[in-house]
């Protein structure tokens, strides 16, 4: 604290030619809180008395009115009122307080990914919270210590709590990433919803087995975001030693059945089939936790990933092998292969976080083949075939013509057809 004694030039006279001393008084000046540099001026008569930071006394003061100005102090806000004027009177003293507080920031909550739901619960310094979900910008917030609680987001991890401290008229942001629990990795959410299965009369280079219909799929379901690669199927069926990403080329629906009912056995997994010979001789668990093959509507809901046109990223702009720019980003097919199959994940992933959809290597499904799939269940529709009975492959190979690789195309093959472009990629039911 600083004490001041202020000189004052007093002009006057008495009846006896003798100075006459008045009465003085105190002027204190208290400021909160300490040591942020807060500065003021003390005026009176519009003259300068004092100009000083922090707290100080000022004794020896005339009587009058004194006006106490609040200068201004970054990411503060002044006292209010900026200025207060008040009267001193002889032999008294009076005090000036001001409290700056600090100025109110902004908290952002930036979360990822964008619409699944996420909710959070923001506590403030003084212990009230703020519920909200996404992404946001809290504005009028004071300094001090915010947490911050993740809410729960089925089939993906919670994150962590945070704590962020808010400096005066600053900013901060609470930023996470939500990530999915998958079985594995490689294996990406299909969330269940409703889209229109098949092509319209005018899609070029269309079958007449795809009729347009609405199909729900009630229950969203885990899917390899590759094509089973050379190395998966040799580390689940063989030596391991494989190390190719390319995908594993000439397999057999057979085959493909067998790979997934091994590796659900070595993941302690109920298998999603009963294998009872060859030649498509199996019963299928739909209720089973393992792995299976993707049901041929769950496989084109899960391509489409939203979308209507020909491919996920746009129509089609030529037939057979010409050059498609909507295709060429997205798959291999016969306009851009260099004479076999590509290794997986080099073309762009359609929403969903799927690559390979259209092209590589034609799919095996679940379905066994039935032309007038339109006239199937609207809701989780699935083709159970007998033995011998042809099942149905998807999305196109290296090999084939922009139509052939186009979301709706559908081809089918006997169950023990081991073709040099055919492939598959497995789902598994939600937990």
């Amino acid at each position: 604290m600083a004490v001041l004694t202020l000189g004052l030039v007093l002009v006057g006279c008495s009846d006896d030619e003798n100075p006459v001393t008045p009465q003085t008084g105190t002027i204190s000046v208290n400021v909160t809180p300490d040591g942020i540099g807060a500065s003021w001026t003390l005026t009176s008569a519009d003259k300068l008395v004092a100009s000083a930071w922090g707290d100080s006394t000022m004794a020896g003061l005339a009587p009058g009115q004194y006006t106490l100005t609040w200068n201004t102090v970054a990411s503060w806000v002044s006292p209010s009122p900026a200025a207060d004027t008040k009267t001193l009177v002889a032999g008294q003293a009076l005090s000036f307080t001001g409290t700056y507080l600090q100025a109110p920031g902004s908290v952002g909550i930036d979360v990822s990914p964008d619409g699944i739901g996420i909710s959070w619960v923001l506590t403030k310094p003084d212990g009230t919270t703020v519920e909200g979900s996404e992404d946001t910008v809290l504005g009028d917030m004071p300094a001090g210590l915010y947490s911050l609680v993740w809410g729960s987001v089925d089939y993906y991890r919670t994150p962590v709590s945070e704590q962020l401290e808010l400096d005066g008229a600053g900013s901060v942001t609470f930023t996470c990433t939500y990530e999915l629990d998958a079985p594995a990795e490689g294996f990406t959410l299909v969330p269940p919803g409703t889209f229109v299965m098949g092509s319209s009369q005018g899609e070029p280079g269309r079958d007449s087995d795809e009729n347009l219909h609405p199909v729900t799929i009630s229950q969203g379901f885990w899917m390899s975001q590759f094509e089973v690669t050379e190395s998966w199927w040799d580390a689940v069926m063989g030596s391991g030693a494989a190390t190719s990403k390319k995908p594993k080329a000439g397999v057999t629906w057979d085959q493909a059945v067998e790979f997934c009912n091994t590796l659900s056995v070595a993941e302690g997994l109920t298998p999603a089939y009963t294998i009872n010979g060859t030649n498509g001789n199996v019963a299928y668990n739909p209720a089973a936790d393992g792995y299976r093959l993707p049901t041929e509507a769950e496989w084109e809901y899960a391509c489409r990933a939203g979308s209507s046109t020909a491919y996920f990223n746009g129509d089609m702009t030529g037939l057979f092998c010409v050059y498609d720019s909507y295709l060429y980003e997205a798959g291999w097919y016969c306009g851009n292969e260099k004479g076999g199959t590509e290794e997986v994940g080099q073309k762009a992933a359609n929403p969903f976080g799927l690559y390979d959809m259209h092209g590589n290597v034609w799919e095996w499904v679940n379905d066994a083949y039935v032309a007038a799939y339109e006239t199937l269940p609207g809701t989780d529709p699935y083709v159970a075939g007998s033995t011998g009975e042809y099942r149905v492959v998807r999305g196109g190979g290296y090999g084939s013509g922009t139509q052939f690789c186009r979301s709706a195309a559908r081809s089918a093959a006997p169950p023990t057809m081991g073709h040099a472009q055919y492939g598959f990629r497995v789902v598994k039911n939600l937990d």
